[in-house]
C-alpha cells in the first residue's frame, strides 16, 4: 500500500560537507522530525533525484512536495550551473 505525501528539504551539511536531503510525513521538515535522511556530496540534478527515489522507496510515499528555502535553492542552482560550464580553454 502506497503512503501519502512525503515532504522534503535539502539543508547544508555542516562544514560545507555537501548538502543533505530530510524527509518527513509532517512539516516543518526539520532534523527531529525527519522519517530519512540522504547526504548528497556531489550535487547534481541526477544525484537529487536519485535521493528522491530512495525517499520514494523506503518511505513507500505516494508523492513528494519540496520545502526547501529559496536561498537553497538558488545556491544549488548556481552549484549545478557552475558544473555545466566547460573551463576556458587556454594556449
Amino acid at each position: 500500500m502506497k503512503g501519502g505525501i512525503v515532504y522534503y528539504r535539502i539543508i547544508p551539511a555542516d562544514k560545507d560537507r555537501g548538502f543533505v536531503m530530510l524527509a518527513s510525513w509532517i512539516k516543518p521538515v526539520v532534523l527531529r522530525t525527519s522519517s530519512y535522511s540522504h547526504t548528497i556530496s556531489v550535487v547534481s540534478q541526477a544525484n537529487i533525484d536519485r535521493a528522491l527515489e530512495k525517499v520514494r522507496y523506503n518511505l513507500n510515499a505516494e508523492s513528494y512536495v519540496d520545502q526547501t528555502d529559496p536561498g537553497i535553492t538558488k545556491r544549488l542552482a548556481k552549484i549545478m550551473a557552475a558544473q555545466e560550464t566547460p573551463a576556458p580553454a587556454t594556449e
